[in-house]
């Protein structure tokens, strides 16, 4: 499967099994391999015509093409990329990808805000190839990328060897869904990313957006009619939140 490519051709079908859920796009693909998107996309419809991945169907419209890994070769190109890419490697990679989500999310929400605003004048110093060209192809890409974005989310959360760049995404991925969906709308999607910050926050001792994240999850849980959890969890947040203040206040006397 590898050794009849040319090499950085190889090192990106290897690297595809960094993708989550087994679904790449070319902006995916592009950051994975550290090359153009045009040249990211040429590359998948090779693999697609020896069947390394497999087109899917029904989703092009305003998201553009998405491909899934078959599951059967998944193991062998992670094999693969454990043997022959140094983990450095691929770790800059995922790193890449995430990143690359990032500024694909805040891209997708700041297209919603009103001209003019400071979000539209930052949309206006991305990439051409980051921007969407108005809120429906935004919101389009959003549904198709969705359990994607979700399960990137997730995987990023869970490796803990990248925590910064996990909360950026959980935190973009949150604005843009309200943005585009509105918090009612989202509130399934929106509960599980709540509980990845908590997650993160907890690991890394972050009192403050610990307290955010269960102010948060209460919200959702007072919404839904489950009383007693909301309570639970209003009752963590300010226990959260003094212990963010206490830590303040020494950082305060030892650095006067």
């Amino acid at each position: 499967m590898d050794e009849s490519l040319p090499q950085p051709t190889a090192r990106m079908l290897r690297l595809l099994a960094l993708a989550p859920a087994g679904l790449v796009d070319a902006h995916t693909a592009s950051a994975l391999a550290g090359c153009s998107v045009s040249g990211a996309q040429t590359a998948l419809d090779d693999f697609v015509a020896h069947g390394l991945p497999r087109r899917q169907a029904g989703r092009e419209r305003e998201a553009g093409p998405q491909y899934g890994v078959p599951g059967c070769l998944a193991p062998m190109m992670k094999a693969l990329m454990e043997d022959l890419d140094r983990p450095a490697e691929v770790q800059l990679a995922r790193a890449r990808m995430l990143e690359r989500t990032v500024r694909r999310l805040q891209s997708c929400r700041a297209v919603t805000e009103p001209d003019g605003s400071p979000a539209r004048k930052k949309l206006s110093g991305l990439p051409r190839a980051l921007r969407f060209p108005n809120v429906p192809a935004a919101a389009e890409w959003l549904r198709v990328r969705q359990p994607a974005l979700l399960a990137s989310a997730r995987v990023a959360v869970e490796d803990g060897e990248l925590d910064t760049l996990a909360r950026r995404l959980v935190a973009a991925l949150v604005r843009a869904l309200v943005a585009h969906r509105g918090p009612e709308a989202a509130a399934p999607e929106l509960y599980g990313l709540h509980r990845l910050v908590l997650d993160v926050a907890e690991r890394c001792g972050l009192h403050r957006e610990q307290a955010a994240a269960l102010l948060n999850l209460a919200d959702l849980d007072a919404r839904t009619g489950r009383t007693q959890e909301a309570l639970t969890r209003y009752r963590a947040a300010l226990d959260a939140g003094r212990a963010a203040a206490t830590r303040t206040r020494r950082a305060a006397r030892w650095n006067p």
